[in-house]
């Protein structure tokens, strides 16, 4: 196994406590042993290495937590691009890169998707303006809306094919899709890290609904959202009355009859999808 540790601070060891220049973890001078070369260490003193009980694997989990946080998502997924393309036959290299660059562009589409939706959001139909409108506002919300949740899914999808890339599962490409490659790895159980990732994302409360809320407006009909509109009254530098236009996203789009009980807000509902998906598929391309 590779010796991970980078150059630390010289003189280290007859410090009260260091940080480990590998996962930033403050190890105390009681912890530090002996140089060694070893697997069990951390690196925190100039160009040596010092033993201490707490172990490599504590390490690298908390230098991947510190990654994780500190590269955007599509930093991770040009990251994961460039890994799994190494010492890979051409092939399958260039069908990685052209499917990791279809899931940054998904992500970029939901979120112009999104800004348009917050655009969107405080205007009513009523609004007028000096040109022809050829489209209500409500409409042009609806297409935006239908599209974010489109997108975002589609994200899942796609990366779903750098995993029957990445795994050679043979899955036809116009058949792939998240559920089967799901399927996949679930009937062929190895305990691997996507698995347990792809399982586990499933079952998740926001990912159900973002699957319903993308095969409404795929497959059935518009999301159904309720617009209302108040009125204020203005203060002294203005005239006329304020509108107060609020839009609350359906609590089950696949409803014959959908309520909003639960005051889903659209522009924060949205907002967090959106942040949930970015946080899912940037653990999914440190793991593949």
């Amino acid at each position: 196994m590779k010796q991970i540790g980078v150059q630390g601070m010289a003189g280290a060891k007859n410090k009260a406590r260091a940080n480990c220049q590998m996962c930033h973890l403050v190890i105390p001078r009681k912890l530090i042993g002996y140089p060694v070369n070893a697997r069990m260490n951390h690196k925190i003193g100039g160009s040596k290495t010092y033993r201490i009980n707490l172990g490599l694997d504590r390490c690298v989990k908390r230098a991947r937590a510190t990654q994780e946080f500190i590269m955007s998502v599509y930093e991770k997924i040009r990251e994961m691009s460039d890994r799994l393309s190494r010492d890979t036959p051409r092939r399958i290299s260039s069908r990685i890169a052209l499917y990791s660059s279809g899931v940054v562009a998904k992500i970029k589409n939901a979120e112009y998707a999104l800004s348009k939706i917050r655009e969107l959001s405080s205007q009513s139909d009523n609004v007028t303006t000096s040109t022809e409108q050829d489209f209500f506002i409500s409409e042009k919300m609806q297409f935006y809306v239908d599209s974010f949740f489109a997108f975002l899914y589609s994200a899942f999808d796609i990366i779903s094919h750098v995993i029957n890339q990445k795994y050679r599962m043979g899955l036809n490409e116009k058949e792939v899709s998240f559920d089967k490659v799901k399927r996949n790895l679930n009937s062929n159980p190895q305990g691997n890290n996507i698995q347990i990732l792809f399982d586990k994302a499933s079952k998740k409360k926001y990912f159900k609904n973002l699957d319903k809320f993308r095969n409404c407006s795929t497959h059935r009909r518009e999301i159904y959202i309720k617009t209302t509109t108040e009125t204020a009254t203005p203060g002294y530098s203005t005239s006329g009355n304020i509108p107060i236009v609020r839009r609350v996203l359906c609590d089950d789009p696949l409803s014959l009859n959908p309520k909003t009980k639960q005051n889903r807000e659209l522009v924060d509902y949205c907002t967090d999808m959106l942040d949930k998906v970015k946080s899912e598929i940037s653990r999914m391309s440190l793991r593949i």
